[in-house]
């Protein structure tokens, strides 16, 4: 099937959860647009940036939805909720954002040593080769040299779903998104290959297809009514009325799919 035609099969079929999307992307520049970037207050200036990156992702997993690209959406989404964990742990709990900070300091270390073992391994097979490749790992060195005595959190999406109380999103979508969505694993592989009546592989399963855009599309407006709560709550935008009307429209479609 073309890809226009399956844009319009599947826009055609999920008017209101389009509908819904463009309520919420309505909603996204209203909080952009009174939102004045704060010079000193840190905090404010990472959540938004994370509310960016959520906004990023939610764009993006529009455009894979709606050019049938429903497996591949399932990936960027599950980022989307990993960053949407974070965000809610930040604004609900004050701890939880300090710790946060400090997660960067793991993430460092894992990273230099990883470009320690390839520089070494570069070194060994091409003696001569340019050192200023490798300005990454001491760029990465002075960054955690820089923390100081200041001690490192590994980071952990559950963790993050607990403070942010949203742990029944984790169980129930979060593992799924990973095994099935982002993770090459045996099901997933499997999920790409079409099997005739007898269980035998009958066709290879590429390229764009309708099949479950509605669920995504109700978990990808799920997820940024959170999100957008999460900053009406932090910025006091008072969208809090609007961001209402629209959960309602989605708590209504979300029984046509689930009853």
């Amino acid at each position: 099937m073309k890809d226009e035609t399956i844009k319009y099969k599947i826009t055609n079929e999920n008017q209101e959860w389009f509908s819904i999307c463009d309520s919420v992307s309505g909603l996204i520049v209203k909080i952009v647009n009174s939102f004045d970037v704060p010079k000193h207050k840190i905090d404010l200036i990472f959540l938004t940036g994370l509310f960016c990156k959520i906004v990023n992702s939610y764009d993006s997993a529009i455009l894979l939805i709606q050019h049938g690209y429903i497996q591949d959406s399932g990936t960027i989404i599950r980022s989307l909720m990993e960053s949407v964990f974070v965000l809610k742990a930040c604004i609900d709990d004050d701890k939880y954002l300090n710790d946060y900070y400090r997660t960067d300091i793991a993430d460092l270390n894992i990273f230099s040593k990883n470009q320690a073992r390839y520089f070494d391994d570069m070194k060994r097979k091409y003696p001569n080769v340019d050192e200023c490749l490798f300005d990454s790992l001491q760029e990465a060195n002075a960054q955690i040299e820089a923390y100081g005595e200041v001690s490192c959190i590994k980071y952990k999406a559950l963790i993050a779903a607990n403070t942010a109380g949203l742990q029944s999103i984790y169980y129930s979508t979060y593992s799924l998104l990973s095994c099935m969505n982002a993770h090459p694993s045996p099901r997933a592989i499997f999920s790409r290959i079409e099997l005739d009546d007898a269980g035998y592989p009958s066709e290879l399963k590429i390229g764009p297809e309708t099949d479950s855009a509605d669920r995504m599309l109700l978990l990808l407006v799920q997820l940024m009514i959170v999100a957008l709560g999460c900053m009406d709550k932090r910025l006091e935008t008072g969208l809090s009325g609007d961001i209402a009307r629209v959960f309602a429209l989605f708590r209504e479609r979300e029984k046509n799919i689930y009853g």
